[in-house]
Order: C-alpha cells, then sequence, then structure tokens
C-alpha cells in the first residue's frame, strides 16, 4: 500500500511495535502522530477535536449505540453507548506508554447488532481491516434497515468516493461529514434508517446530504478496493 509519508520527516520515531498490526509513533513539531500499518491513524492535535464532532453526533441520533473499534478509546461518555473493540492491543500499548490517561473500559468481543438503534465504527484506519467489511459492508449495512450507520470514509481527498459508494448503493439517506484536519482521516458516512432524513445536527457546517448520482448493486470486491483506496 502506497502511502504520502512526507508528513514524518521532520519527527523523530519514538516507539514501534509488530503486533497485531504495524504501529508506531513520530513526534516533533509540537505533535504526535500515530501510525498503524503505515496509515496516520491518529494526531495528539486534532483526533480529539474529530471525536469531540463524532460524540456529539452519536448522541443526537441515538439512544443506544453500539461503538465498534475504538481505537483509542475516545468515546467513552456516549449515554448508554455499548464499546466493542478488536484490537484491545492497541489501547493496551498506547496506556503502558502513558498516551492513554482516560479511563478505556473496553471490552473485546464481538459486535452485536441487533439491541441497538446505531452502529459506529469509529477507528479511523477501520478499513484496514477485513473483518470491519465482513459485518459493515454495504449489504450487511441494507439488511439493518433500522438502524443509524456511522463509518469512516478516509482524509478529505479520498472520502467523496467511499460516502458516493453508499449513496448510490443503498435506498436511504446518506450524509458525508468532514472535520477539517491535517494528516489523519477525518471524514465519516453517516447513513440514516430507511424513511428517516436527518432534521438538525450538531456541527452542522460539517454535514451534508450526498445525492444518488447512479445505481449500484453490491459488490464486496469493489467496495474492498474502493475501501483500501481510501487510506492508500
Amino acid at each position: 500500500m502506497s502511502s504520502d509519508t512526507s508528513f514524518l520527516h521532520t519527527k523523530k520515531l519514538v516507539f514501534s511495535s509488530q503486533l497485531p498490526l504495524p504501529m508506531a509513533i513520530y513526534e516533533g513539531m509540537g505533535e504526535a502522530i500515530y501510525m498503524i500499518s503505515n496509515v496516520a491513524a491518529f494526531s495528539s492535535l486534532y483526533s480529539p477535536g474529530i471525536y469531540r464532532v463524532l460524540r456529539a453526533i452519536i448522541a443526537h441520533v441515538s439512544k443506544k449505540p453500539l461503538i465498534v473499534d475504538d481505537l483509542c478509546g475516545m468515546l467513552p461518555d456516549v449515554d448508554n453507548a455499548t464499546h466493542v473493540v478488536w484490537t484491545r492491543a492497541f489501547i493496551s500499548y498506547l496506556t503502558s506508554l502513558n498516551r492513554i490517561t482516560w479511563d478505556c473500559p473496553h471490552s473485546e468481543s464481538k459486535p452485536v447488532f441487533d439491541d441497538h438503534d446505531m452502529v459506529a465504527f469509529t477507528m479511523p484506519a477501520a478499513y484496514l481491516y477485513g473483518k470491519r467489511l465482513d459485518i459493515g459492508a454495504a449489504s450487511v449495512i441494507d439488511h439493518f434497515k433500522n438502524k443509524w450507520f456511522l463509518l469512516p470514509a478516509g482524509d478529505m481527498a479520498h472520502s467523496c468516493h467511499a460516502v458516493q459508494y453508499f449513496a448510490d448503493t443503498l435506498r436511504r439517506s446518506v450524509y458525508s461529514i468532514r472535520v477539517p484536519a491535517a494528516i489523519v482521516d477525518s471524514c465519516w458516512t453517516l447513513i440514516a434508517p430507511e424513511g428517516a432524513k436527518l432534521e438538525s445536527v450538531p456541527f452542522s457546517m460539517y454535514v451534508s446530504p450526498v445525492n444518488k448520482q447512479s445505481s449500484r448493486s453490491f459488490k464486496p470486491e469493489l467496495e474492498k478496493r474502493l475501501f483500501e483506496g481510501t487510506i492508500g
């Protein structure tokens, strides 16, 4: 996978680990960059603001959300939320390095959608994980017609393609969330339940509806290539 890492030239590698996926921390120029498998998944300067926006939107549309793959445990205070992760090891690494100082009670288990009105995949680098597409591909989302979904869509340069895919594939209202940020993946897809629309939303300046441009069928291989492209 190709990735522009020129922004690391002025920074120093201070930590690296190979499990469960390659993870590295670079510091310099007043910020820390967290790389997951060569993708900038977390920045100490920008991610707190992104998660503040996501937290507000999730709490606004959902009464009982399921939050999946929250890499750094930054959404612990959404009311009535259930948190599950596939990568608890990342949280443990960052906690042991004093990079995470907040409480992270997240359990590592298989997500179960049935008891929730929203499923939010909140790991910025979620598209690195094949398991995300196994349970959160467009065909799966179409099966859960009465739930909200929140999915990462990559960075500013690539997000429009991922968001448009869902708008063209699903018979539901689809919204783009684009939070201004440098380097990190800061764009998201918000999918409404069938027949529902987003009447109001916190941080409305970052949220916009996406119109259908064409009709698509469910094509898993096309979807996989599209999502790999959002971080490549």
